[in-house]
């Protein structure tokens, strides 16, 4: 029961706990999707409202290089210069390889990713400008390719994650998965064929530590067709995180810690306490205080940690 009645209104029951949540117009109206992002739900809530701005239809045809069609290829849509991603819904091409998305104005760049195990690599246009509706040249995806991995630097990091690492080898594409003992790494970033920049995620380790594979794959490769740098990574044992005070002053919220006598403290923030492998490294500061400007007014929840 998660429709809006005839007056737009709407109720759910859902369990507590903290949402994502998405506002999908009809199919055929042309309004955006979209979303509320950090709702957390602990008892009853109301006055959750979301207001969909006009949209226009972006609309094509994804092809492979063989020639066929190629069906069932999922589009995201990034805001050019920030890459923000934009939300939008009903994104696959369908059977004939054809799309209509609806967005929002704006000027975007449009990624095109092929189904699983197609052969197929990514294909990418930039600076799509949408001020109406707009139809676009057909996209030809390229053949994927086979990854080969010969360095990691650094080889070693802290089990909570958040290590910035350089990753060195060859035929790397647009949309590879990098993983670290089967775990993601975030931020990952195509340098160029021959490289890879990403933060370690965090990882459950014993007093000793552990030593990890590396694996990276090709979008649109076959299973079993990547690349493995066996025991490339050690993640150690964490350091004690330190007595945390977080203050709200609106719209910053301050953050300050006893001195534990250590050269430098660095501060991790998370949407999530359970997910800080994928916590953003805001600031590494010799003081015993750190203000998140803004931090108050962007409408997410945060959590924080200092080491």
């Amino acid at each position: 029961h998660d429709n809006t009645a005839l007056d737009g209104t709407y109720g759910v029951v859902v369990p507590p706990r903290l949402y994502n949540v998405s506002f999908v117009p009809p199919a055929g109206t042309p309004l955006e999707t979209g979303r509320i992002s950090g709702v957390l739900i602990t008892s009853n809530r109301t006055g959750l409202d979301a207001v969909l701005r006009d949209a226009f239809a972006v609309s094509g045809r994804v092809r492979s290089y063989l020639g066929p069609d190629v069906a069932g290829a999922d589009l995201n849509f990034y805001q050019s210069g920030t890459g923000i991603r934009q939300i939008v819904s009903r994104d696959n091409t369908d059977s004939t390889g054809l799309y209509s998305v609806l967005v929002p104005p704006g000027t975007y760049d449009i990624l095109y990713t092929p189904p699983a195990g197609s052969g197929l690599a990514l294909g990418s246009l930039g600076g799509v400008v949408v001020q109406n509706d707009v139809g676009l040249t057909d996209i030809v995806l390229g053949p994927t390719m086979s990854p080969a991995i010969s360095s990691i630097t650094p080889s070693t990091g802290p089990s909570d994650g958040g290590t910035a690492v350089s990753i060195f080898g060859s035929n790397f594409q647009p949309g590879a998965v990098v993983t670290l003992g089967g775990l993601d790494l975030f931020n990952v970033s195509i340098v160029s064929p021959g490289q890879i920049n990403a933060v370690t995620p965090s990882c459950p380790v014993g007093s000793a530590g552990v030593v990890v594979d590396l694996a990276v794959a090709n979008v649109g490769a076959a299973s079993g067709s990547g690349a493995t740098l066996p025991r490339a990574f050690t993640f150690t044992p964490a350091g004690t995180p330190v007595n945390l005070t977080v203050t709200r002053s609106a719209p910053n919220v301050i953050l300050s810690w006893p001195s534990t006598g250590q050269a430098s403290y660095t501060i991790y923030r998370s949407a999530s306490p359970a997910l800080f492998g994928q916590a953003q490294v805001l600031a590494v500061t010799t003081a015993t205080t750190f203000t998140d400007v803004g931090a108050d007014a962007d409408g997410v929840n945060y959590f924080y940690r200092v080491e």
